[in-house]
């Protein structure tokens, strides 16, 4: 794995992590298997060469924007169905919350990680 790839799938675990930690009680079994199926989402999205960021530094195109959906709702399948497991029902707030945390997290470890433009000489 090269270190662009690992330092995506950190930030983008830290934007699932922050919403769950700020929620009290924190359901750890919750946060375990949200976490893994990010980061199996965000994994699986970047083996398939044709969903692997190549924008410039600051741009977000439709590679992106599909990227951070389908990051997005793996994070809403996997966190909606481990709550719904261990408390029997969908806490929707704390899903929103962890979606958006994901999301937003991707889009901007994306904008600004992307391929630097060299000046014209």
């Amino acid at each position: 794995m090269n270190s662009k790839l690992l330092k995506g799938l950190f930030l983008t675990l830290v934007g699932v992590l922050v919403p769950i930690l700020t929620t009290t009680p924190i359901a750890w079994a919750v946060a375990g298997v949200t976490l893994a199926g990010t980061a199996l989402t965000y994994l699986g999205k970047n083996a398939i060469k044709p969903l692997q960021s190549t924008s410039l530094q600051g741009t977000f195109d439709l590679v992106n924007t599909l990227s951070a959906v389908m990051v997005g709702v793996g994070t809403a399948i996997t966190s909606g169905v481990a709550t719904l497991v261990v408390n029997g029902a969908v806490d929707w707030t704390m899903l929103l919350h962890t979606v958006g945390g994901v999301v937003g997290t991707y889009v901007m470890s994306t904008m600004f990680e992307g391929k630097s433009v060299t000046p014209a000489s």
